[in-house]
């Protein structure tokens, strides 16, 4: 019986099918590669808005109990007394009716703070009077029945932290965003007693003139922040929203609404 003399692939033939081969294999790679770098930025994207947008949630919450007090309970206003000087709790000096104060660019000089608090950011300092029915402060907690005293503050580990002080228990820190480059405040006064906002300054002369607090944040989009070098994230050259290269800008306006007439 004879035989067939089948032919196989020629070297040619086989390099060429190698060759085709690989250009498929390098497009499938380069394409994986792309999806995967545009999953990361929209990522990156996501991350950033949901730290931005939980933040300012978080401080518009605090911003707007500033003040409160239970009205059936002290039918004669709350009691926000004076208190001189600096305790344990970091509570600062507050004169009467006081329910908003903060701190402008910070540096180790200054009191009233935590001691890594994050050079030339700002701090915040709230007080309420929470009565029978409660208030909820930092992470959702709720406090009853006592005068609480909460603090916002970036740290030197751009954590955004808030810590809670309530007559007669130890103070809780609680972080409420990281990668957050910068943390700065406008204070919205009534500089002419019409009752509205004439003009936003870094620090009042009368913090019982304030009406409303303008907050900025510029969160990172990674842990290098260093690159994001913005002195001023409230100055009037810096465009609300503007995205950075590796940050995004929040800029938002609280009013007061606690605030006694």
């Amino acid at each position: 019986m004879q035989l067939k003399n089948d032919k196989g692939f020629t070297l040619i033939e086989l390099m060429v099918a190698i060759t085709l081969g690989l250009i498929l294999i390098l497009g499938v790679v380069e394409l994986f590669a792309a999806n995967k770098l545009t999953y990361t930025k929209v990522n990156n994207i996501s991350s950033m808005n949901e730290n931005g947008l939980y933040s300012m949630h978080q401080i518009k919450r605090l911003i707007m109990h500033a003040g409160y007090y239970n009205v059936k309970a002290r039918e004669n206003g709350p009691d926000f007394s004076a208190i001189n000087g600096n305790d344990a709790n970091y509570i600062p000096s507050w004169r009467v009716e006081e329910v908003l104060k903060g701190l402008n660019n910070y540096d180790n000089g200054m009191g009233y703070a935590e001691s890594n608090t994050k050079p030339g950011s700002d701090v915040l300092f709230i007080r309420f009077d929470a009565g029978d029915e409660g208030v909820f402060g930092c992470g959702g907690v709720l406090h009853q029945n006592k005068k609480v005293y909460q603090t916002i503050y970036l740290d030197n580990n751009n954590q955004l932290n808030c810590i809670t002080n309530v007559t007669g228990q130890a103070s809780q820190t609680l972080v409420v965003a990281e990668n957050v480059a910068e943390f700065q405040l406008q204070y919205g006064v009534d500089s002419n007693g019409n009752g509205q906002v004439n003009n936003y300054v870094d620090i009042p002369g009368d913090w019982k003139k304030v009406l409303a607090v303008k907050v900025g944040i510029l969160v990172s989009n990674d842990k290098d922040v260093r690159s994001l070098n913005v002195n001023n994230i409230l100055d009037n050259n810096v465009a609300l929203g503007q995205n950075f290269k590796k940050g995004r800008l929040f800029v938002t306006s609280y009013m007061l609404r606690n605030k006694r007439k």
